[in-house]
């Protein structure tokens, strides 16, 4: 995806650059590179971009993990026998 591509070369190149002034963990990019990987376009751009707005001094920043669900299918373990006749 495009977007992956943009958010590894702006954290290879361009992050380097700028001083470390995140006030979230995970950064901001790292946090984009996450919703981009588990969700679809639209909901990981909004929540990008929702908590790109959140990082300013008026909020009070600290551990922001992404919100990604995993669906867990049960396992049947009881074995019914078969009996052959």
């Amino acid at each position: 995806m495009i977007c992956l591509k943009i958010l590894r070369f702006y954290q290879k190149f361009l992050s380097p650059l700028k001083p470390a002034a995140c006030r979230y963990y995970p950064s901001c990019s790292e946090y984009a590179l996450w919703q981009f990987q588990k969700k679809n376009f639209f909901l990981a751009f909004f929540s990008t971009f929702f908590r790109i707005l959140r990082c300013n001094p008026f909020f009070k920043g600290g551990f922001d993990y992404p919100r990604v669900s995993k669906n867990f299918y049960p396992i049947n373990l009881c074995f019914k026998p078969i009996f052959l006749a």
